[in-house]
């Protein structure tokens, strides 16, 4: 039923095509989807490329998972207004998981430097986002506590003091600000949160006391659990 996939952007092709036969009529509410072997197979792509394109649905509310079981179509899928909303939120998405990396591979490169230059401003400015984040997080607004999340970020590649490093951190988060990486994001929050606010902390407790390892440690934390839920 479904085609090779030939697009770079793996993810928002895989998921496109499920919305095709789910908007075709091969696939009905509370239809269960073909196995994420079985997909992968006839796309011809990974498991963990299936994995993120499904996770995408299940936070468009497309489709749901049944530990155990697999996946199946909602029962709200049939209210969605497929062609003038899901599909462009999935157009306009980059593969987030690359993304990830990519944020991952940048800011354990620049953590030395950060730590080295960071002054007792940057320091203040990081605990500030934290304590934004943790505010955030004790109202539950998922949206907000993203947004102090990315001014934490932001604020922690400010304190390289470097301005090239600085612009590149505001590349990258700028290709987070899809609508459907927003969602993913608060998704992941929703779940992650006390596990999320400590590993922030701890980086700035490392950063106070130049510790690069203890510092390096939890950003590698933080971005594999992220990029773990996109898979689970």
């Amino acid at each position: 039923m479904f085609k090779k996939v030939q697009s770079e952007t793996k993810v928002s092709q895989i998921a496109r095509q499920i919305l095709l036969a789910i908007k075709n009529g091969d696939y009905k509410p509370g239809d269960k989807l073909p196995s994420e072997r079985q997909i992968a197979d006839q796309m011809g792509v990974s498991r963990n490329a299936v994995r993120e394109a499904l996770k995408s649905l299940q936070v468009l509310e497309i489709v749901k998972a049944r530990t155990g079981v697999g996946t199946f179509t909602s029962t709200l899928a049939g209210n969605k207004n497929l062609d003038g909303e899901i599909f462009p939120i999935l157009e306009e998405s980059k593969d987030l998981a690359e993304i990830i990396e990519a944020r991952k591979a940048f800011e354990l490169g620049f953590v030395s430097i950060a730590i080295a230059n960071a002054s007792s401003k940057d320091i203040s400015n990081l605990k500030q986002s934290l304590k934004k984040m943790c505010k955030q997080a004790a109202a539950k607004n998922y949206r907000k506590y993203l947004s102090a999340g990315r001014e934490f970020h932001i604020n922690f590649a400010k304190s390289s003091h470097n301005d090239v490093i600085e612009e590149i951190a505001r590349v990258l988060w700028g290709m987070t600000n899809s609508r459907l990486s927003a969602l993913i994001h608060e998704s992941y929050a929703a779940e992650n949160l006390e596990e999320s606010v400590e590993i922030h902390s701890v980086i700035i407790e490392a950063m106070k006391k130049q510790n690069v390892k203890a510092a390096k440690q939890m950003l590698i934390s933080h971005y594999n659990e992220l990029k773990d839920f996109l898979v689970v």
